[in-house]
């Protein structure tokens, strides 16, 4: 099942931690295998080193998606289990679910028509040897699709141009944010964007996917912090009487 837990780091210093070292201490507890680590869609997702909102401290999120991920992640940090980040040996404090949904309760439609996501770190899409910042819905439903029909069990047919040209963007406040990830300089967005749908038809079959958002992450290099993605209400839509007043 998709969940999020906060890892408490002891001794951390986020001034001497570049998101490099994060993916690679992490990285080593899933994949088993050079192909696991080259591979594209992964049963897990990281976030950067942060201050913890509960309490003093620094640690990092992680979402797992699988039974198995979630089994390996309390396996590597049972006590007294210590991470190398970059030059420094810190001591793991003891995880915290804060999040988690069961595959099946996101596959039930929510009869949602409308989906504000807010990207806490940045978000890029890469093709190649190119990085876009601009979150298009057919690219961040691409990688989510992705993740789903990994995971989840439960397959979703895969998005039609015409299934993507019927959702729309109907709010947008953020950034662009070039940035430089393990020598490679990418173009990255940071901030809100809220999609729409009319069709309720497409709407019920993207609303798993949007909602899978906070869990998966979007874009490229989730693994290295990127594309942690907070899914708000997004603000109902006056209608034609109330708008005309």
């Amino acid at each position: 099942m998709p969940s999020r837990w906060w890892i408490p780091l002891q001794g951390a210093r986020p001034d001497r931690v570049r998101l490099e070292h994060l993916h690679a201490a992490v990285s080593r507890w899933f994949d088993r295998s050079p192909e696991q680590h080259a591979a594209g869609t992964k049963p897990y997702a990281i976030s950067p080193l942060a201050r913890d909102a509960d309490s003093p401290g620094v640690g990092f999120e992680l979402a797992t998606l699988t039974a198995a991920a979630e089994e390996c992640l309390l396996e590597r940090v049972a006590p007294p289990a210590t991470i190398r980040l970059g030059p420094d040996q810190v001591l793991l404090g003891e995880p915290r679910k804060t999040d988690t949904e069961q595959w099946s309760s996101l596959a039930n439609p929510s009869s949602a028509g409308s989906w504000d996501l807010e990207f806490v770190t940045p978000v890029t899409f890469r093709r190649g040897n190119r990085s876009s910042p601009l979150p298009m819905a057919g690219s961040v439903l691409r990688g989510l699709l992705d993740s789903w029909n990994a995971w989840s069990g439960m397959p979703i047919r895969n998005l039609t141009r015409q299934d993507s040209d019927e959702i729309w963007v109907s709010d947008i406040d953020g950034r662009s944010e070039p940035m430089t990830v393990s020598g490679v300089r990418l173009s990255a967005f940071v901030g809100r964007v809220c999609f729409r749908c009319d069709n309720q038809a497409i709407a019920d079959l993207v609303d798993p996917l949007f909602r899978l958002a906070p869990y998966a992450g979007v874009g490229s290099a989730k693994a290295k912090g990127l594309g942690v993605t907070r899914l708000h209400q997004a603000p109902a839509r006056r209608s034609r009487a109330t708008a005309a007043g």
